[in-house]
C-alpha cells in the first residue's frame, strides 16, 4: 500500500516548471560557450604575445654578441611585428574595431 500522499500541482503549474527548466539549461549552457569563448580568446592572444616576448630575447643576445646579424634581426623584428597585429585583430574582434586601428602603429 502506497502512503505518500498524492502531489497536485494548480493548472499549467507544470509547464511553467518545465520552461523555467528548459532556461536554465539555456542559460547553462550559454555560460559554456562562454567560458569557451574566453579560452580561446586569451589562447589567441597570448601566442603572439609569446613568440613577441621570445624574439625580443633573441634580438637583445644577437645585439649583445656584437657580431653582424643584421639580416637575423630583420627576421626576428619582421615577426614582432607580425605578431603584434595579430594579436591586434584579436583584440580589435573584442574591442569592435576594425583591425589596423591599433592605437600603437604609426
Amino acid at each position: 500500500m502506497d502512503f505518500a500522499p498524492e502531489r497536485t500541482f494548480p493548472k499549467g503549474a507544470q509547464e511553467h516548471r518545465l520552461q523555467e527548466v528548459e532556461e536554465s539549461g539555456g542559460h547553462a549552457a550559454r555560460l559554456r560557450l562562454l567560458g569557451r569563448l574566453t579560452g580561446a580568446f586569451v589562447l589567441d592572444t597570448l601566442q603572439p604575445l609569446a613568440v613577441i616576448v621570445t624574439d625580443r630575447g633573441t634580438t637583445q643576445r644577437l645585439l649583445a654578441s656584437g657580431r653582424d646579424t643584421t639580416e637575423q634581426m630583420e627576421v626576428l623584428l619582421s615577426r614582432i611585428i607580425e605578431c603584434a597585429r595579430w594579436a591586434d585583430e584579436v583584440i580589435s574582434f573584442a574591442d569592435r574595431r576594425s583591425p589596423g586601428e591599433f592605437r600603437f602603429w604609426p
